[in-house]
């Protein structure tokens, strides 16, 4: 079992943090919001004072913050996780966030020499959870084996999909294919509507033919 801070306890990190704990791992957790950090209180984990403190000792560390700068300021901001961190150490960073903002953060910790990978998450709040999400995962074979541990105690599908950097590329252009479904599925049944047609027919017209896409399952 690995000794793991995790940074973030938001909508998706307060369940795969569970999940974590839940697998045995030794775990300390962090999160600016007081109210989020204390529901772990009656939990096996340690409460940290700061990202600082959750890297402190840790071998392997997750952040799974909202957006990059979250990521960047619990990295390199006063308390950050780079104050602490061991090179032996792996931060596996599962913010969806910018690709270049990703991988300025990772020339960053190579000058520090630290080591960062990225596994964007895939699925829902009701898939972290059940331990069922997927993780898109962008480092050498080595880091990313080194990680799967951690990842299995909170990812029902591990995908290495390249270098460092190429799993948050891979959801970013998952998450442009969904937003064109998602659009292409409104217009079309406004479409549809304006032209009188029934919508429950017509929706099942779609699901049944090539037309179909997630967003009008």
């Amino acid at each position: 079992m690995a000794k793991v801070g995790f940074i973030g306890l938001g909508t998706m990190g307060n369940h795969m943090a569970r999940n974590v704990i839940k697998a045995g791992h030794e775990t300390t957790v962090y999160d600016v919001s007081d109210d989020a950090l204390q529901v772990f209180h009656n939990s096996d984990a340690r409460l940290a004072t700061s990202p600082a403190d959750a890297a402190d000792g840790a071998e392997m560390v997750v952040t799974v913050l909202p957006n990059s700068p979250h990521v960047q300021t619990a990295s390199l901001g006063a308390g950050g996780i780079t104050e602490t961190l061991s090179p032996d150490a792996l931060m596996i960073d599962m913010t969806t966030g910018g690709v270049a903002d990703f991988k300025a953060l990772a020339d960053d910790f190579d000058s520090r020499g630290l080591r960062l990978i990225d596994a964007a998450i895939g699925r829902t709040p009701m898939h972290a959870e059940a331990g069922t999400i997927l993780a898109l995962t962008g480092g050498s074979e080595a880091e990313v084996e080194e990680a799967r541990p951690v990842l299995e105690a909170m990812c029902e599908e591990i995908i290495h999909c390249g270098p460092r950097g190429a799993g948050i590329t891979t959801k970013v252009v998952n998450n442009y294919m969904t937003i064109v479904g998602v659009v292409a599925a409104a217009e079309a049944l406004a479409l549809g509507a304006k032209a009188g047609l029934d919508r429950d027919l017509l929706v099942r017209v779609i699901q049944s033919t090539v037309a179909t896409n997630g967003a009008i399952q």
